[in-house]
């Protein structure tokens, strides 16, 4: 079987909703694949927020994951995802086979993001999604090699001061999956 994302822990996975960075300018169209999505940055780790993202092996295989909740306690599904014309996709969830007819809507970033859309027939429903310049994702070298999302992490936290504390704290915490030393240029908590 071929695992499209490696993801070495539930908390790395939360570690997403941690990225932070520079203030936006207002909403220039950015394709929704291989870029991560939130619909808000959290303050702390108890903080829940929803995160989504694209990863596009072609134009016609394409998956992607849906999480919930917070840096300690979340849930997660993962989807295939079908362009289906301008501005619509099908989203099948790959646990229970549902299709979701999901329209997309782009709309006005809030301060601190560059991108913003909003996804109708989401399967939790209609949610606003943002993103930021800096949250675009890398794509596998060759075919048959995966996503790394804990790799992605450490070169996005090379260029985010605010993510390379965020990985160096969940190192120094002992969290599993996470390094187990920091990023370069960063010192331990």
């Amino acid at each position: 079987m071929n695992h499209l994302v490696r993801i070495s822990s539930p908390a790395l996975l939360g570690l997403l909703t941690l990225l932070a960075g520079a203030c936006g300018d207002s909403g220039a169209s950015v394709p929704l694949h291989d870029r991560l999505w939130l619909t808000a940055v959290p303050k702390t780790a108890k903080d829940e927020v929803s995160a989504f993202l694209i990863l596009r092996a072609s134009e016609s295989t394409q998956y992607g994951f849906l999480f919930k909740g917070s840096l300690l306690r979340g849930s997660y599904d993962t989807f295939h995802w079908a362009p289906d014309g301008d501005e619509r996709a099908k989203l099948t969830t790959v646990q229970d086979g549902r299709v979701h007819k999901i329209r997309v809507e782009t709309c006005e970033p809030s301060a601190g993001f560059h991108y913003c859309v909003q996804l109708h027939g989401d399967p939790q429903g209609t949610v606003r999604y943002q993103s930021r310049k800096r949250w675009g994702l890398g794509r596998p070298k060759a075919k048959l090699l995966g996503f790394d999302l804990a790799g992605e992490l450490q070169a996005l936290a090379a260029e985010d001061g605010e993510l390379a504390t965020a990985l160096a704290e969940l190192a120094a915490a002992g969290v599993d999956g996470a390094p187990s030393t920091p990023p370069a240029g960063v010192a331990a908590p």
